[in-house]
């Protein structure tokens, strides 16, 4: 009998423990899925202001930004399906937009006011160009 209570009570707590462990890694693939989304939007954005002027550059660049993270546009739009009657998964995924674009916004920022870098190889050639 005390044999059956300990088997029981051990087969309750894989369970339990079994089930948090799948809930943890389900909420880790959602929320990974999310950033990836909310990623793709903001650099996206920053790419629609930077190219506001030169549409073709813009969808060159949004091509681009949609093969480094392997998705495609048709992914992008039903991911949106999914989500349309869900607004705390979109506040969610807007909250890592707004995070994101800072981020990109802030290193286009940093490299605009870098200073420019001189190609040492055509400085050092044209130094040693005789008559100049």
């Amino acid at each position: 009998m005390l044999i059956r209570i300990i088997s029981v009570l051990i087969v309750l707590v894989l369970l339990v423990s079994g089930y948090y462990f799948i809930r943890d890694k389900y909420r880790a693939n959602l929320d990974a899925e999310y950033k990836n989304i909310a990623l793709v939007i903001a650099e996206s954005s920053v790419a629609a202001e930077l190219y506001r002027n030169d549409s073709d550059s813009f969808l060159v660049a949004r091509d681009s930004i949609l093969k480094q993270h392997e998705m495609t546009l048709e992914e992008l739009n039903s991911f949106k399906e999914k989500l349309k009657n869900r607004p705390k998964q979109w506040r969610i995924i807007w909250d890592y937009v707004s995070y994101y674009t800072d981020s990109v916004a802030e290193i286009h920022q940093a490299r605009l006011r870098a200073p420019k870098r001189i190609d040492s190889t055509r400085a050092n050639a044209s130094a040693r160009t005789p008559g100049k």
